[in-house]
């Protein structure tokens, strides 16, 4: 069962890829939607988890949803992230 929750400083803040993102259509993470080039932003909406494995909900600014999956290393610049500011 998808554990969501939205938080309301996600929508508000623009986040910069530190990274090129692969986006998936779903939590699934095998159909890709779209690319999050490096030192582009994104907004964050929602956290999900499947199973063991974690994703973010994003949209880019062409206005397309996707997941992305979260690993070990950093996905957004810090500048980018509310505790660095």
């Amino acid at each position: 069962l998808p554990i969501s929750f939205n938080i309301f400083y996600f929508w508000k803040n623009k986040y910069i890829a530190a990274k090129n993102l692969t986006a998936y259509t779903s939590t699934k993470g095998t159909k890709k939607a779209f690319t999050i080039k490096k030192d582009s932003y994104t907004h964050i909406y929602a956290l999900y988890q499947n199973g063991n494995k974690r994703y973010i909900k994003v949209k880019n600014s062409a206005g397309k949803y996707g997941y992305v999956k979260i690993g070990s290393s950093l996905l957004f610049k810090e500048s980018s992230c509310l505790w660095w500011r």
